[in-house]
């Protein structure tokens, strides 16, 4: 029986969903993080789990022509970019091959997978992204998580992140280490309990939103932080949020991205695409692929912040946007009122949400879940509109492969599908697809 710690010598198959390499270790399959197809490494077991090995990478014997050097120094211990040290057009085919076997080993679907659109900025592109609090030589300091743990690694720089987030790196790890002086919290007063800070820009605006999660708010030394953050960067606004969901904001929770010609309000707390040159390439998408002539009633589901619904209701005769946020839900109602675009807004979760008595049965649904797909009465939900079409967007092959599953069973079909790199050097991949459904007559819930 293999143990941890075992010395392997394997062949990578091929790779697989999260990034990691696959191998056989006389029929037991081995996945390595670091390894890609086709290479012969030298791999140390660090887990034996139920039918399957987990190991490290300790050599590469014989490396894969992709392979390459990763310009960041962190990748190997940062749990951030999982394949930067692969050539960026086989990150793009490595992709398309997860979502292909995603949907037949999960989803029971033989799909036609077409290149991955990629993403226009290949470094610098990410708008937002959550630092943690973690601690070296006694000192607070930024950093991500490392690889599959929760300690946190120092990160001076980050290729990946906007400029304008690299920008505040440096001014926001040096007043973490001075306003955090001991691991106690007897240091200087106002960042005592910091665990966690997001920065939040966009593609379109100049400026910066800083969110602090904190144990507990002093006031006074918020604003003063402000003030001082504000002499170095282009801040819009900090806000910091206490163990309670309490809330302090100094200036503005919110920024501006433009979508399909439109400046939009996104705030602190609503949901945005990390990478707005997909974004835009997606949001034309779901506008081409919906085929809108004027005539239609369109329902948007997770419809956040008007992402999809605002092009869409320029188009269509009705859209509604189904969302469950507050916060999105007030931005989807600014945004379409700034806009002077027809958009109706219900505030609602999708399980429980039931059309208004004018709009009648949708001609195409929208839908963008979270990670973790629909949930068995959100797709039940979705099913009973008997809409003709939904387009699905996913940025979870797994859970998207097991939804596509469900619609067939309740009568729909796959009819096409295609990939958006909004995660470059990420093993994630941004999916639309496309669903024709029964006659409305026909169609049955999956339950």
């Amino acid at each position: 029986m293999t143990a941890v710690g075992a010395p392997l010598t394997l062949t990578i198959e091929k790779l697989v969903h999260g990034g990691r390499g696959l191998a056989r270790r006389e029929g037991t399959p081995v996945f390595v993080g670091g390894a890609l197809e086709g290479e012969r490494v030298e791999a140390v077991v660090t887990a034996v789990r139920k039918g399957y090995l987990e190991a490290a990478l300790a050599r590469v014997v014989a490396p894969s022509p992709d392979r390459i050097e990763a310009p960041c120094p962190l990748v190997a211990t940062c749990g951030g970019c999982q394949i930067q040290h692969l050539a960026y057009r086989a990150q793009l085919e490595a992709k398309r091959a997860i979502a292909v076997e995603s949907l037949r080993r999960l989803g029971g679907l033989a799909a036609d997978v077409p290149p991955v659109t990629p993403s226009p900025e290949v470094f610098g592109y990410r708008v937002r992204a959550d630092l943690k609090v973690g601690a070296t030589g006694g000192k607070r300091m930024l950093g991500f998580h490392a690889a599959r743990s929760r300690t946190v690694v120092p990160v001076a720089a980050c290729p990946v992140l906007h400029p304008r987030l690299q920008a505040a790196l440096g001014p926001l790890s040096d007043l973490v280490a001075r306003r955090t002086a001991s691991i106690s919290g007897r240091g200087n007063r106002g960042l005592a309990g910091l665990d966690e800070v997001e920065l939040q820009t966009t593609g379109s605006g100049p400026d910066l939103v800083i969110v602090l999660r904190m144990r507990a708010l002093d006031r006074r030394a918020l604003g003063a932080i402000g003030r001082e953050l504000r002499g170095a960067l282009p801040l819009r606004g900090l806000v910091a949020y206490d163990h309670r969901r309490h809330r302090w904001v100094g200036g503005d929770d919110a920024i501006e991205e433009r979508i399909d010609g439109l400046d939009c309000r996104v705030s602190d707390r609503t949901f945005l695409q990390i990478n707005p040159g997909v974004n835009a390439a997606l949001v034309s998408a779901v506008v081409e692929w919906a085929e809108l002539s004027g005539r239609e009633r369109v329902v948007d589901l997770y419809a956040g912040f008007g992402n999809f619904s605002l092009p869409l209701a320029r188009r269509a005769r009705l859209v509604t946007a189904v969302e469950s946020s507050p916060s999105a839900v007030a931005d989807a109602r600014f945004n379409a009122r700034a806009s002077g675009v027809g958009l109706r807004v219900a505030s609602s979760p999708v399980e429980s949400w039931t059309p208004e008595a004018d709009e009648g049965s949708p001609d195409l649904i929208v839908v963008d879940p979270p990670r973790a797909g629909l949930t068995r009465a959100a797709l039940d939900r979705a099913v009973a509109l008997a809409a003709p079409r939904i387009l699905y967007v996913s940025c979870e092959p797994a859970t998207l492969a097991r939804d596509a599953g469900r619609f067939a069973r309740a009568g729909y079909r796959l009819a096409r599908i295609q990939g958006f790199d909004m995660f470059p050097h990420t093993a994630h991949v941004e999916m639309l697809s496309e669903f024709i459904g029964p006659p409305r007559s026909a169609a049955v819930l999956t339950s």
